[in-house]
């Protein structure tokens, strides 16, 4: 039988940690990392997907334009540069390099097989190549757009679909 499948967001946002000078609505984040000298230092951020769908190359059938996306939300209390290396199981996934307090958003497309059924891992490197010895970022959300299959329970089949979705009834 062929296995059905759907695009859907997996949103991590664990509020940890309270913030007074947080540069969102929402005070809290998932951590903050903090460097107080000329050394790279680093915190890992443990996630779970449900349901999903291995894929072998970039797409799915029925869908060859789809990717595994993940977009990360992330901000400071320091006003200087700063410098971020992402690595997602393992894999350097990017770098983002930003000036100031402001949230910013990491996006990466990221390759076929690198993103896990279950258990999946964010590391955050606060790198030290910025000319600053004081520096201070805040991960404040991991969302990934992935290949979910559907898995019936109980001899049912459960799922939500975007409120946007547009769905025409078709005559037989």
């Amino acid at each position: 039988l062929p296995t059905a499948t759907v695009r859907d967001w997996a949103v991590h946002a664990p509020n940890r940690e309270y913030d007074l000078s947080a540069r969102d609505k929402d005070p809290y984040s998932a951590f903050r990392l903090f460097r107080g000298s000329n050394s790279t230092v680093s915190r890992v951020e443990s996630f779970n997907l449900a349901n999903l769908e291995l894929t072998t190359g970039p797409g799915e059938v029925g869908n060859p334009g789809a990717t595994d996306r993940v977009e990360i939300d992330l901000w400071s209390d320091f006003d200087t540069a700063h410098s971020v290396r992402l690595i997602l199981n393992n894999s350097v996934i990017g770098t983002l390099r930003f000036i100031g307090r402001e949230a910013q958003t990491f996006i990466a497309h990221v390759q076929p097989g690198l993103l896990l059924n279950g258990a999946n891992s964010l590391r955050l490197e606060l790198l030290a190549d910025t000319g600053q010895d004081l520096d201070s970022v805040n991960l404040e959300e991991i969302r990934v757009n992935y290949t979910r299959r559907l898995v019936a329970n109980g001899n049912a089949l459960a799922f939500s679909l975007p409120p946007d979705l547009i769905v025409n009834e078709l005559d037989d």
